[in-house]
């Protein structure tokens, strides 16, 4: 009989109404033989040379099969073959150049096939487990130790950032559309700058206005839209509509001139009267609210819900307004340590450091999660997020082409140079040696962030420059140091062993 390992997988469940509620991970089991193989094969003219193979499950118990001429290495795809349980083997089929035909049989202790066409012959494999020569790195003398299995008094939650509304941690669930309303008090009229940032979609609203509407997947981040808005002398109303659809939940707002500087001439509505004094202690951010909902639609995700006119918008006068508590600043990280590892919460947003850090050398640890049932972005993601500006991808990207938005990637910036990526289930590590961009005394860029990235032994970026933060950044003050960001992405990846060394220069 086949032995199995636990592992986690997301399920929905099933919402009535508007209600919202959580997406629960369940155990469920896992079939041992995917992974790594390695052996030989024959070929006509009856030589024995090396092969390799990655054994991918999906869900329904089907499988595909990258056929390798050696592991970690570009241009090295003999075949890709899929197939699906079959009693209690796995039987495989696929072409590849020159039509060739392959098939392999999978069983408890071996991967073995044939392959017609051109070449001709017989493969043979036996499954391997190849693990990091990083796994258990010791900390040097003098390293920052951020965690090491026993508590996360080092970090704090991403919700903590200052003028960041924790739509996860005030109403929770997923799926769902939220309102919040509030009035703004302006001394004159005058233009500003409305900056944006949210998790997931936005819809804004000054004064019954329509200011902004982008039906967006992201994390949140200060700033990330920045909205040419007009205030009126006295009371101005604002209404916004976030929308969730997956992991965090959230939103940033502040207003401010035209060269960024926030705005001083405003208060906020406190028990009905005027008050400069909440928007100063947090950053000049608006964080008084009034919330409605949430709301979502039987059968249709939030990206789907986006458009839809839900009361709040419609000016319906039952809907049931209740006051937004301001989030307390520094709140304890609230991801579950269990064997020694932290693991991801989800919806609890990301976990960041309190100490902030500006060159470095990283490293970390961490295992994916099995989730057969789900496809690209959403197979075990986040991110080691660099001074929270600069993301290393974490993805289960095992067995894919290795692009700069799969594992080791730096989104937008460069793809590794060979997929390092384990199997899910895993432990992996990073080494990252890490650069913060240098500048001149008029506050002028004079050189790039810049990154070596080590996965699983092999360097797969070099130094790499990167010239602005990445996608979800939680801020853009490259000039000043930042926290290490490990992103929620709504998976419950893993991590261990996490601990940095200062350097100078």
């Amino acid at each position: 009989m086949r032995t199995f390992s636990k592992i986690i997988l997301l399920l929905t469940l099933g919402f009535i109404g508007f209600s919202c509620v959580p997406k629960p991970y369940i155990e469920i089991e896992a079939d041992k033989r995917m992974g790594d193989w390695s052996g030989t094969r024959i070929n006509k003219d009856g030589q024995e040379v090396p092969m390799a193979a990655q054994l991918i499950a999906y869900k329904n118990g089907r499988f595909t099969a990258n056929l390798l001429s050696e592991f970690d290495k570009k241009d090295n795809l003999l075949a890709n073959i899929s197939g699906k349980v079959k009693g209690i083997d796995i039987q495989l089929i696929g072409s590849y150049k020159q039509g060739t035909r392959w098939k392999g049989v999978v069983t408890d202790s071996s991967f073995n096939g044939v392959y017609h066409g051109q070449d001709h012959g017989t493969f043979t494999l036996k499954k391997v487990i190849r693990l990091s020569p990083n796994l258990g790195k010791q900390s040097p003398e003098g390293a920052v130790i951020l965690f090491d299995g026993s508590n996360l008094d080092a970090w704090t939650q991403e919700s903590s950032v200052p003028g960041y509304i924790d739509l996860s941690k005030h109403v929770g669930g997923s799926e769902c559309a939220e309102y919040l309303k509030a009035q703004v008090w302006s001394d004159i009229d005058q233009n500003a700058i409305l900056e944006l940032g949210s998790n997931d979609g936005i819809a804004a609203w000054i004064n019954g206005k329509k200011i902004i509407s982008e039906n967006v997947l992201r994390r949140a981040s200060a700033g990330e839209e920045l909205v040419k808005v007009s205030l009126k002398s006295g009371w101005n109303n604002f209404l916004m509509k976030i929308v969730n659809a997956g992991g965090g939940w959230g939103m940033f707002a502040r207003l401010t001139d035209k060269d960024g500087k926030p705005l001083s001439n405003i208060s906020e509505k406190v028990d009905g009267v005027q008050s400069r004094n909440i928007l100063i202690k947090n950053d000049h951010y608006l964080t008084l609210w009034d919330m409605a909902g949430p709301y979502r639609i039987e059968g249709k995700n939030g990206r789907e819900i986006f458009d839809n006119p839900f009361p709040p918008e419609k000016n319906d006068p039952t809907v049931e307004w209740r006051k937004l508590d301001i989030h307390k600043l520094g709140d304890a990280a609230q991801w579950i340590i269990k064997n020694d590892a932290v693991e991801i919460k989800p919806g609890t947003s990301g976990m960041l450091t309190r100490q902030k850090f500006t060159n470095f050398a990283l490293h970390i640890e961490f295992r994916l999660p099995f989730m057969p049932n789900s496809n690209g972005q959403g197979r075990g993601n986040s991110g080691v997020y660099l001074q929270g500006r600069y993301e290393v991808q974490v993805l289960d990207s095992y067995g894919l082409e290795g692009k700069d938005n799969e594992c080791g990637g730096i989104y937008k910036v460069g793809a590794p140079a060979v997929n390092m990526c384990a199997p899910p289930m895993q432990w992996q590590s990073y080494d990252i040696d890490f650069t913060a961009p240098t500048f001149n005394s008029m506050g002028e860029k004079t050189a790039d962030a810049r990154a070596t990235v080590n996965h699983n032994g092999v360097i797969i970026h070099d130094n790499i420059a990167i010239p602005k933060p990445t996608g979800g950044a939680i801020n853009m003050n490259t000039d000043k140091p930042g926290s290490l960001l490990l992103q929620d992405h709504g998976n419950p990846v893993q991590f261990r062993n996490i601990w940095i060394v200062k350097r100078n220069t």
